[in-house]
């Protein structure tokens, strides 16, 4: 959890008696508990929030098992569900009528509505999402594997990949993968990722994901992370799958490889 998250934590934590623990994807066998209410992702940076009820998870409710289905499900509906990178909204579910007639209360009483438009937007993409996310679930296997290939990639960082050091807990709680992943280069320099990055013709810079269109980003979790510090010196790169062509994709990935052997001679 982030800064303001955490400020919104301790503010939960005052008025509905709710405790907090920001804890390590491997940890979630033992973590769970009977009265865990709220599964959400992020990184603490506030060492003063420090109890025991939300625990870190990053994937879409839709491949969720029904191990996870928690009590409230908190979702940024702006990415996969809205599906075209055209909207900003977000959903909340409950498990009983009762608790969703509390949270609605509540976010009525601080003004917290979704524009009408914005949730046309949404219903929208909800009609065609299951289609989308198989569809780039499969492009992003196809181009996480190929990457994994590459002599300037040292890890790629996605559970849904065979191998990968969380896969055995992805197969046994996910029933499927969004297109998120990450890679850690060999290089740490800077300069010469910006020379491959910069110039990539499918993937845009762009920091949310979910939508129809590929993109990357430069990633610094050694700024972020706390439950588990990151030492890694490779440059870390993240990249979201879309829906273009997956031969298309490699190509580009290709030519950027190509842009950084070169900065590096």
């Amino acid at each position: 959890m982030v800064t303001p998250g955490a400020d919104l934590g301790k503010s939960a934590r005052k008025w509905h008696g709710l405790t907090i623990k920001i804890i390590a994807p491997a940890l979630h066998d033992t973590r769970l508990k009977q009265t865990t209410g709220m599964i959400t992702p992020g990184t603490n940076r506030d060492k003063s929030v420090n109890a025991v009820s939300i625990i870190g998870l990053h994937d879409h409710p839709y491949v969720v098992t029904g191990r996870l289905a928690g009590v409230i499900s908190i979702q940024a509906a702006t990415k996969y569900i809205a599906g075209h990178s055209d909207a900003v909204i977000g959903t909340i579910t409950a498990r009983t009528e009762a608790l969703f007639r509390r949270i609605k209360d509540t976010t009525m009483a601080f003004g917290d509505v979704a524009a009408p438009d914005t949730s046309y937007l949404a219903l929208r993409g909800l009609r065609s999402m299951a289609a989308r996310l198989r569809q780039q679930q499969t492009a992003g296997l196809q181009i996480a594997g190929w990457l994994r290939g590459r002599p300037e990639v040292k890890r790629v960082l996605y559970p849904a990949l065979p191998g990968d050091p969380g896969h055995a807990i992805w197969k046994r709680d996910f029933t499927g993968a969004c297109s998120l992943f990450s890679i850690v280069l060999h290089t740490g320099d800077e300069a010469a990722v910006a020379r491959m990055v910069d110039a990539y013709r499918y993937f845009k810079i762009g920091a949310s994901w979910g939508g129809f269109e590929s993109l990357v980003i430069p990633a610094y979790p050694a700024q972020l992370r706390t439950a588990v510090p990151w030492t890694d010196p490779g440059f870390v790169l993240r990249y979201h799958v879309g829906l273009e062509a997956p031969e298309d994709l490699r190509a580009d990935l290709e030519e950027g490889f190509e842009r950084l052997r070169q900065a590096l001679c």
